[in-house]
């Protein structure tokens, strides 16, 4: 019988007698060997090696998944976690800290570093950013001043022409006596005016001017030495029983030049003369409501195209020796302003004297050159008084017109027919309609109306009659003629005086007994009209 190599099992050969026993045995045997293996476990393997209760503590102290590890010395800082007590910084930043103060308190010296006490820092929160240390001048220059209305500088020279006038409570505000001052270039306005020396007398005219009270009861002078005195002299609210002559050279010349004259609102009689009026960008001499001006021996010549010489408005002005020249008007009167003009003279003008708007202008003796011009009521008397019975004394001011027939006009027998006076030869108030062949009079008054027209052929006893119409009603025949045989041409003239009410028109009619034709033309046939009265 023979067994096996490991756990001695028992093998009966052919010729053994199996004995149950052995089989019992071998059983037996297998069982306790079986009992003391591991079960094998699908895709594990036994070790070759023992596995102790010692590893199987240890295995059993080893967490799932656990690695041999080994930590390393260092770590790139990105994987680390930062938080509010653990915070990464750059070198710039360092270098930036490093360079602040200390966490100190500043010591009280100033150069000092570290950090801010409580104290000093309400003093910086108190001052304004950009604020510097600035040191409040003990003085300021005129110019960095805002003025207004209640804080104005003054000059020196206008406090010493303040200073020098007179005192209200202790001078009185009227002439007491004659009173004479004296103007020179070399003079002083803080002089007393009253001497014609350097030291006595006023540099400018409007220092006397402002010298003389305003209610002058004797005479007052202004004695103005030769030169030139670039001002605007304004003569205005004098009042009284007395006179201020404003006096410079004996004739018109260029001795003594001012700029502009200014007279106005004066009751007393005003006297300006002997000076060369020099501006040219607006009227030289301009007089407003003034009783009595004398104009006397002024040169006022400097090319000014659409300014005035003299202009007066309201006003009463005597104009004598002046020479007046190149301007719109040399003399003009406006609103009711009255001028007498006597001996001037002046070239290139374009009026010579103007008036307007009630304004009246009396030329006598020599004039200055230009034409004289009207309107709105003014008045120019040229060489004498009143010319006429109801107040018109220039020619072109008065109603009257002539007009004439440029074709001519065939007249039917028996029939009144208007004549066809289509030209215009003089029309001075703008009356005559050459349209409709009529004067449409802007005045009523009593009108001289002449007629007539020439006839090319005349019939035997053919009666031409000349008719005055008024508004269209036949008003008065003023012309008939009936040729002895048969004749040529013939001419029918007449005139009659008629009152004509403001507005009507006046028309000439014809009537033929026999259809005869017009000649034409201004020397055939004519239409003329005049107001008389």
């Amino acid at each position: 019988m023979q067994t096996t190599g490991n756990l001695g099992l028992k093998k009966p050969e052919g010729t053994d007698i199996v004995d149950i026993a052995d089989l019992n045995g071998n059983m037996d045997i297998l069982d306790t060997t079986v009992n003391n293996k591991v079960d094998k476990v699908t895709g594990k393997q036994l070790s070759t090696n023992d596995y102790t209760t010692a590893e199987k503590t240890k295995l059993t102290g080893i967490a799932t998944g656990a690695t041999n590890y080994t930590h390393p010395a260092t770590h790139p800082p990105s994987i680390i976690a930062q938080d509010a007590s653990n915070r990464f910084v750059t070198d710039a930043e360092k270098v930036a800290w490093n360079g602040k103060a200390p966490n100190t308190l500043v010591s009280a010296a100033p150069q000092s570093d570290g950090l801010m006490r409580a104290t000093d820092k309400i003093k910086l929160d108190g001052i304004a950013t950009g604020a510097n240390n600035y040191v409040h001048p003990a003085n300021h220059p005129a110019t960095m001043i805002t003025e207004d209305a209640t804080h104005r500088f003054a000059t020196d020279t206008e406090k010493s022409n303040w200073n020098s006038k007179p005192n209200l409570a202790t001078t009185p505000q009227q002439t007491t006596a004659d009173l004479t001052y004296y103007v020179r270039t070399d003079g002083n306005d803080g002089n007393t005016g009253l001497a014609n020396t350097a030291g006595g007398a006023f540099k400018t005219i409007s220092k006397a001017v402002s010298m003389i009270p305003k209610i002058v009861n004797h005479a007052v002078v202004i004695n103005v030495g030769a030169g030139t005195y670039p001002e605007q002299v304004i003569i205005a609210g004098f009042s009284g029983s007395g006179y201020i002559t404003v006096s410079g050279d004996a004739a018109a010349s260029t001795s003594r030049s001012v700029n502009i004259f200014t007279v106005y609102r004066n009751p007393i009689q005003i006297t300006v003369k002997g000076f060369n009026i020099t501006s040219t960008t607006t009227t030289a001499l301009y007089v407003e409501g003034c009783a009595n001006v004398i104009l006397q021996y002024l040169n006022i010549v400097g090319s000014a195209t659409g300014q005035l010489g003299i202009q007066v408005h309201s006003s009463k002005v005597f104009i004598n020796a002046s020479v007046i020249s190149n301007r719109t008007a040399a003399m003009q009167a406006v609103i009711n302003g009255e001028i007498i003009s006597d001996s001037n003279s002046g070239t290139g003008n374009y009026d010579a004297a103007n008036a307007g708007s009630g304004g009246k202008v009396t030329l006598t003796g020599s004039k200055p050159a230009g034409i004289n011009e009207t309107s709105a009521g003014g008045t120019i008397f040229d060489g004498g008084g009143v010319i006429n019975p109801w107040g018109d004394n220039t020619l072109t001011s008065r109603s009257a017109g002539r007009a004439s027939m440029s074709a001519s006009q065939t007249l039917g027998a028996g029939v009144a027919t208007r004549l066809a006076f289509n030209t215009q030869h003089q029309d001075y108030s703008n009356e005559f309609n050459a349209t409709l062949n009529r004067f449409t009079v802007k005045k009523s008054g009593w009108y001289l109306i002449t007629g007539g027209i020439g006839i090319v052929s005349v019939p035997v006893g053919t009666t031409v009659n000349l008719m005055i119409y008024i508004n269209g009603v036949r008003e008065l025949d003023v012309g008939s003629f009936t040729p002895a045989g048969t004749v040529g041409g013939i001419s029918v003239y007449g005139s009659g005086s008629v009152y004509v009410p403001a507005g009507s028109y006046v028309e000439l009619y014809a009537f033929p007994t026999n259809s005869v034709s017009t000649h034409a033309g201004s020397y055939l046939t004519s239409f003329t009209i005049t107001q008389l009265a």
